[in-house]
């Protein structure tokens, strides 16, 4: 198999072999999250189908409710980031959770 890797030596502007190496490290990152992240959709997908007695392929709402619950986690997390791990991470997931079972028309709607 030929090599992917892309050789810039001497093109005028190009990144430097690190800056390339970072890129593809990065690449490779992102890659494997997002393969974690299908693993983990498919077999909640799946799950809820079996719970649900529906067949996941034909009935949209558990794929629909898998990719919501993943969203309202990454949501949280993101939160549990921003602030340095000072608030409480449970909560937070709960409080996705929450906005995303409240149905999206709460969205504009100030929070209690």
């Amino acid at each position: 198999m030929a090599s992917q890797h892309l050789d810039v030596a001497g093109v005028p502007g190009a990144p430097g072999r690190e800056a390339l190496r970072k890129f593809e490290s990065a690449l490779k990152a992102i890659t494997g999250l997002l393969e974690k992240h299908l693993l983990w959709e498919n077999a909640i997908t799946e799950s809820l189908g079996r719970r649900l007695l529906v067949d996941p392929v034909r009935d949209p709402r558990p794929r629909l409710v898998a990719a919501v619950a993943l969203a309202a986690f990454s949501t949280a997390v993101n939160r549990w980031v921003g602030s340095d791990g000072r608030h409480d991470l449970p909560s937070l997931v709960d409080d996705a959770l929450s906005v995303a079972g409240s149905g999206l028309d709460q969205v504009g709607r100030p929070r209690s």
